[in-house]
């Protein structure tokens, strides 16, 4: 084991600290037989010829020295492990078997190490590997390792990476083009649907341009490229590019809404409802397209507000996701729900995208519908006084309780910024589907009023409940240890409570005696301060014990503010570590 643990230590990264005597087997014990002293004359000559193998591999290995880090494969029910240090010419593929049986690894080395090169285990415990089919097969015999590097003959000397990647999108394809770069035989084109990563590789070139055509219209793209050389060294990655393939939207009309018989008409009338007052509206899209179905390469929503309102997408609008229901390759129909939350007339509109969202067409046409009052018109009661969960200056955190209700919809919270019971003008700043909220837009040292109203499946408002005023600051807890102790207790001793908020000092912060067997002290802490504590009689020799003479693990504590601002804890000491002769 310890072999396996020292050939880890000196083939990673960084500099190898090896105590003395590791190197000779030099062993121990718990305290106080920690570490012995060096055992000259009877040292462990193997194993320091192991160390010294390693120390002498580390120093003549480009790789094992300055390259860098890769896991390549790992498996815990084999306890096998593989890592790879890579140079920019030198290779060390590190393989490693933790189990009492032998194993065969088969090491994932594709892009990192070409077919055919040639690895020696610089530890002679294996015969040589070659790469073949991306992959490094070795058996290792139980309890061993193979540090697997590369010879001087190896070209392992990847080409620059390309330059200049351009990415032009058109509707169903993605056209790149990059420079070309010396010694490249080939390039792979990779693609992935977020920047900076998940790259999958979708094609290869011997020319400097690759015609991308799997994509999907509406979908961003982003694109890299490698060169490879005729050892089959692959460069690093290029510089990004991205691109969005589009459909062209020939034409674009709202049809109108869907009434309850299921037809396309221009206005419908609604009840109030969040359970029956949804309305469908529907939306035809034409386009040219070289995809199966226009349906793949746009977006479609649907949305609505108040009537009065001329300009199409402004924050009076809210909108929603609409899904096809007839598509065919160039023409589609769409249906979209809409939801109107207050009494009153409505305007309904159509947009589409062609690039995901990143700009919008609106349709010709509007709807329109009309909202009535609904069966229930009966108002939920207030929900109960909000109460503090947890504030800081970032955050402001709160709960209340539900009023007796089964068709509430959600909480509207309201925020009024100042002090007082008002707290200045309140607004809306949000809902919340649950009895608590945490709001984290609020600013060191500023005061808040919060309030809560409860809203009905019939949109119905209840009042609103009481006025919850806060600092959006940490608060300090004044927590009172409050501490029994032995009837041997010393009298004329003093009693510290000693933890990592004061340095673990046994005598820094004096308790004060309450009578023969109470002591107590106050200290300030923030709210939500995790705390580590012990008691001593000014020395870590006078240390408190448990019944059987033991060690005890440090207090905890979790400090939480309540209404006073203040918190007791209530301790008991068993033994003193000198007074009841304890080890």
């Amino acid at each position: 084991r310890l072999r396996l643990l020292s050939a880890i230590q000196l083939t990673f990264p960084g500099m190898a600290s090896i105590y003395y005597g590791d190197e000779v087997g030099l062993t121990g014990f718990d305290d106080p037989d920690d570490r012995r002293p060096y055992p000259w004359g009877a040292e462990d000559l193997e194993l320091r010829e192991w160390y010294r193998v390693l120390g002498q591999l580390r120093a003549s290995h480009e790789a094992v020295r300055e390259g860098d880090l890769e896991f390549l494969s790992s498996d815990d029910g084999a306890r096998t492990l593989a890592y790879l240090r890579r140079s920019p010419a030198a290779a060390a593929v590190v393989a490693l078997n933790l189990s009492e049986r032998e194993r065969e690894l088969v090491v994932p080395v594709s892009d990192r190490v070409p077919d055919g090169v040639v690895l020696t285990d610089a530890l002679g415990g294996v015969e040589p590997v070659e790469v073949a089919d991306g992959v490094l097969a070795v058996a290792l015999p139980p309890r061993s390792v193979a540090v697997l590097v590369s010879g001087d003959d190896a070209d392992l000397v990847a080409p620059a990476a390309p330059t200049g990647l351009t990415a032009e999108a058109g509707p169903g394809r993605v056209d790149a083009a990059w420079e070309s770069v010396e010694d490249a035989a080939s390039y792979r084109v990779l693609r992935s649907i977020v920047t900076g990563g998940g790259y999958e590789a979708v094609g290869a070139s011997a020319e400097l341009a690759f015609a991308d055509e799997s994509v999907r219209d509406g979908v961003p793209y982003h694109y890299v490229v490698v060169a490879i050389d005729d050892a089959g060294n692959v460069s690093a990655r290029s510089d990004e590019a991205a691109a969005v393939p589009q459909l062209t939207v020939t034409s674009l009309v709202l049809r109108g809404v869907v009434d309850d018989a299921g037809a396309v008409v221009n206005a419908v009338e609604v009840p109030l409802s969040a359970i029956d007052g949804a309305v469908v509206v529907e939306v035809a899209v034409g386009a040219s397209s070289d995809g199966p179905s226009i349906a793949e390469g746009v977006v479609v929503e649907v949305g609505i507000a108040p009537e009065g309102i001329s300009a199409i997408g402004g924050a009076a609008w809210t909108w929603s996701p609409a899904e096809t229901v007839d598509a065919a390759e160039s023409d589609a129909i769409f249906h979209g729900p809409v939801q109107p939350e207050e009494l009153g007339g409505f305007t309904a509109a159509a947009r589409a995208s062609t690039d995901g969202g990143e700009t919008w067409q609106t349709a010709l046409g509007v709807g329109h519908i009309d909202t009535v009052a609904g069966a229930d018109i009966e108002p939920p009661a207030a929900p109960g006084p909000p109460e503090l969960l947890d504030v800081s200056g970032e955050r402001v955190r709160f709960r209340w309780a539900a009023p007796v209700a089964d068709d509430i919809l959600r909480y509207l919270i309201l925020r009024g910024e100042g002090g007082g019971e008002g707290g200045g003008e309140a607004r809306v700043i949000d809902t919340s589907d649950v009895e608590v909220y945490l709001d984290a837009s609020v600013t060191a040292g500023a005061p808040y009023a919060y309030t809560v109203v409860a809203q009905d499946t019939g949109y119905n408002l209840s009042n609103p409940s009481e006025v919850l005023v806060i600092t959006a600051e940490k608060r300090v807890v004044d927590v009172t240890f409050t501490l029994t102790v032995p009837e041997n207790t010393t009298p004329d001793d003093t009693l510290y409570i000693a933890g990592g908020f004061q340095g673990w000092d046994p005598g820094g912060d004096p308790m004060t005696r309450v009578d023969d067997t109470t002591w107590a002290i106050t200290l300030g802490f923030e709210d939500a301060t995790q705390l580590e504590y012990k008691y001593a009689r000014g020395s870590w020799d006078a240390v408190e014990k448990d019944a059987g003479c033991g060690e005890i693990a440090n207090r905890t504590l979790t400090v939480e503010y309540s209404a006073g601002g203040t918190q007791d804890v209530a301790d008991t000491i068993e033994k003193w570590r000198d007074l009841d002769h304890c080890p």
